[in-house]
């Protein structure tokens, strides 16, 4: 028994067919992991920005709180006033090895007083590949000596990276 092979042309499309569609797919899931990725970078650094907002404001409290920056007062234990005479005294490298020990991270702080038009910059080394910034700015209170009772306004700003 000889079969006849019959001609006919119904599965000769089939291949040409499948590749759009397969081209479709990859197309679909490479655009679905760069969403993905992108979601999760962006979340990653809004966890990272939320540590650095909050290390910011550990630091600031530090240096509000700090007795070689601050004047201590019995009945003013909220409104800490900060004592220029000894804010004078002190350099980056002072204020780093008293005060900021305990951070581990860049940051820029700056005293501002604004009868004077003066200022007071602390800084540790900027690190060279962080967009990631936080900042605090606040008023305070300056005195020129701890027996003074003259109160003047100030800024107080806080940049870590």
């Amino acid at each position: 028994m000889v079969k006849i092979i019959q001609k006919d042309q119904k599965a000769v499309a089939g291949f040409f067919l499948d590749g759009p569609i397969l081209l479709v797919v990859i197309l679909i899931i490479t655009i679905m992991i760069a969403i993905i990725s992108q979601a999760y970078l962006a979340h990653r650094e809004n966890l990272q920005r939320k540590e650095l907002d909050k290390r910011c404001l550990d630091l600031k409290r530090e240096v509000q709180t700090h007795p070689e920056l601050v004047i201590e007062k019995e009945n003013r234990s909220e409104n800490r006033q900060f004592c220029i005479e000894k804010l004078e005294g002190l350099d980056s490298q002072e204020f780093s090895e008293n005060i900021t020990n305990d951070f581990d991270l860049a940051y820029q702080i700056t005293i501002e007083d604004e009868r004077e038009e003066k200022e007071w910059k602390f800084t540790s080394e900027e690190p060279k590949n962080s967009d990631i910034k936080s900042s605090f700015e606040g008023p305070i209170l300056l005195v020129e000596g701890e027996e003074n009772e003259e109160v003047y306004v100030g800024i107080l700003k806080v940049v870590v990276w």
